[in-house]
């Protein structure tokens, strides 16, 4: 299992890693059209928002499995080992109760933004508003998965009595 969830983490952060570059191109385009044309564009400022959005969605659950996000550990680091376990327990629980939280407001309001169209993307172009809202319950659900592996993984270790 843990195979599978390092596979999707490496696919996870090589989509970023694309979107940041789209991200990056599209902020360029339009700083260029603004400032040196004289013309500005709207459309990439609007994609260039959702695929920021998009990407934050995506790469948090990666740098939660990393344990790259910020943590508050004053607390954490004074108290013995032992106890020390049963705070990630309950962090991790925390985690998987509000993403599970965050997933299922979610999809409630994808499903409410069906009928909106994103408007400003051009002449002929209409794309569903659920289109860029569903990044909060893809990345929700994928931070879920991500919570729930850290917490099978951490009470194993706490059944087996090791580190």
């Amino acid at each position: 299992m843990t195979k599978a969830f390092n596979l999707l983490s490496r696919i996870l952060s090589w989509i970023c890693f694309g979107l940041m570059i789209l991200f990056t191109i599209l902020v360029a385009v339009q700083v260029i059209s603004r400032y040196v044309f004289n013309s500005p564009t709207t459309w990439t400022e609007l994609v260039a928002r959702y695929l920021f959005v998009w990407t934050m969605f995506l790469y948090m659950p990666v740098m939660y499995r990393d344990k790259a996000n910020a943590a508050f550990t004053l607390l954490h680091d004074k108290v013995k080992p032992g106890i020390r376990k049963w705070f990630d327990i309950i962090a991790d629980a925390f985690v998987l109760f509000m993403s599970s939280y965050l997933l299922y407001w979610g999809l409630e309001f994808c499903m409410r933004m069906s009928s909106k169209m994103i408007t400003g993307l051009g002449i002929g172009v209409r794309i569903p508003m659920n289109v860029a809202y569903s990044a909060i319950p893809v990345g929700a659900g994928l931070l879920a998965l991500y919570a729930i592996e850290r917490l099978i993984g951490e009470i194993s270790v706490l059944i087996k009595g090791g580190k």
